[in-house]
């Protein structure tokens, strides 16, 4: 889809997909190169991760698929981001031991921590709060 996406293309030099192109920040590689990246751009302070691995096969299972990349993906922007700076991170539910222990580690690193489920966000993705 990025070749597709006119922002992005609109705007290369914002944009980094790690070492190999990929954007798989689950390889230690990518991580690296992000961070020395970051190092040379001066004071990094946005990073989005907007990852996903397809679980069309295992759709109930989202969440525990995708567990190792959201915590590859903060790795990442913490490693990359300048005091201060903020991180914005996609995530779909919130229900495992693995996104909760994450969400409190993000709530440990940074001075304000919010969870919110956008107003134009499908309602029924995944598993569902009631």
């Amino acid at each position: 889809m990025v070749e597709d996406d006119g922002f992005i293309n609109e705007t290369p030099e914002h944009w980094f997909f790690g070492s190999d192109n990929s954007g798989d920040m689950r390889l230690p590689h990518n991580i690296a190169a992000t961070w020395e990246r970051a190092g040379k751009m001066g004071p990094v302070l946005l990073v989005t991760a907007d990852g996903s691995i397809d679980c069309s096969g295992r759709p109930n299972d989202q969440e525990e698929v995708v567990a190792q990349l959201h915590f590859c993906e903060t790795v990442a922007a913490v490693g990359a981001l300048a005091v201060g700076g903020s991180f914005v991170l996609k995530m779909f539910t919130l229900f495992e031991h693995s996104s909760i222990s994450l969400v409190h580690l993000l709530s440990n690193l940074f001075e304000y921590t919010s969870i919110c489920k956008p107003t134009m966000s499908t309602p029924g993705n995944g598993k569902t709060i009631s």
